[in-house]
């Protein structure tokens, strides 16, 4: 048997194969991983747009319907709702800014008896959203609710400025 002539690679011919195909995964590696991260935070700015519509809606729907307003400091506003001047605890709730989020409370005792300044008197009923709020302020200004809320993840941030009158007054 001779061995020189049998075909077969060279080590040299097997170290250039190994090379090139180790240089033509890590481009695609590399390729993938971009396309990931550019997906990410698409996909993040999405969420980002997403909640903010959310709770623009949420608050719009419910400044609208209110036939009244008040409120003790600017990161909170409690609405009072009622066809006929009822004082039922169906007609009260409040929306707060607290622990980076937009929260609904709804009165825990009778409105008759309710101190709207003691936040014992108010319920938690839900997040508005489980976006990262990073500022919120209402503010009364006559009949309309003007309000300024910035949500933001890592490196965007959206805010949104709102003047919303009641129909019902």
């Amino acid at each position: 048997m001779n061995l020189r002539r049998e075909e077969a690679f060279t080590l040299i011919e097997i170290i250039v194969a190994i090379t090139v195909f180790t240089i033509v995964l890590l481009a695609l590696s590399n390729i993938l991983i971009n396309g990931w991260r550019f997906w990410d935070f698409n996909q993040k700015s999405v969420d980002l747009s997403q909640a903010t519509t959310l709770i623009s809606a949420n608050l719009d729907r419910n400044i609208r319907s209110s036939r009244g307003f008040s409120q003790d400091n600017i990161e909170e506003l409690m609405l009072f709702r009622s066809s006929n001047n009822e004082t039922s605890k169906e007609n009260f709730f409040k929306f707060v800014f607290e622990d980076n989020r937009i929260v609904l409370y709804k009165p825990a005792t009778d409105p008759d008896t309710l101190v709207l300044t003691d936040i014992d008197n108010w319920e938690f009923n839900r997040n508005i959203t489980d976006a990262v709020v990073s500022a919120a302020e209402f503010e009364l200004n006559g009949s309309f609710v003007d309000y300024t809320i910035t949500l933001e993840n890592n490196r965007k941030s959206i805010t949104v400025n709102n003047k919303i009158r009641s129909r019902l007054q």
